[in-house]
């Protein structure tokens, strides 16, 4: 029973945030959900985790705080991540970043609205370190070269360890993202 609300809860999710959307096409409504065939479709999996035989896949959101969304949403568009219209909005945007990780940015006014607590001043104190696994150097590089080049900075040089290849960078409102490259399986 609460695997089928779950997939009927999913199916209608997919069908309202992402008809429109050509990089994720909507479901066929003909086709039954096999538990096992689960397209992974952005924000969608954020209601519930969806199971791949034995191995359970979760989404995750990292929701941030921005000084100005137009920024924010021109900023992560010129690393190549997409913009997921169906939750963005005059005061907030969503960034897909892969099919399991969503980037949500919301202006300060409606972000200090899901926690009692106070933001951080990111141009004093490091909020929270985002790592981000990358498949390659050039990719870690070119991320952080894109980066740069829309506002961003970084703060260190990379480092090779090795077995793991590292560089990481600050979005325009401070935000720390570490990219990491390594040779060994995680």
């Amino acid at each position: 029973m609460a695997q089928t609300l779950l997939l009927q809860r999913k199916s209608r999710l997919r069908s309202n945030l992402l008809s429109n959307s050509s990089r994720y096409p909507s479901p066929d409504p003909g086709r039954r959900a096999q538990p096992d065939t689960h397209v992974l479709y952005p924000f969608a999996l954020v209601f519930g985790p969806i199971k791949f035989s034995s191995i359970m896949i979760r989404a995750i959101v990292v929701h941030l705080s921005t000084k100005d969304v137009p920024r924010a949403r021109t900023f992560y568009t010129a690393l190549g991540f997409t913009v997921n219209e169906g939750m963005s909005g005059e005061k907030y945007v969503g960034i897909v970043m892969s099919e399991a990780i969503q980037l949500m940015l919301s202006e300060e006014s409606v972000f200090a609205t899901f926690s009692p607590r106070g933001l951080c001043d990111t141009s004093k104190y490091l909020e929270v370190l985002n790592c981000l696994q990358c498949s390659s150097r050039a990719e870690i590089d070119d991320l952080v070269r894109k980066a740069v080049a829309a506002g961003g900075m970084t703060v260190e040089e990379a480092e090779d360890h090795g077995f793991m290849y590292q560089h990481s960078f600050l979005d325009p409102d401070g935000h720390a993202w570490n990219l990491v490259y390594t040779t060994e399986t995680l």
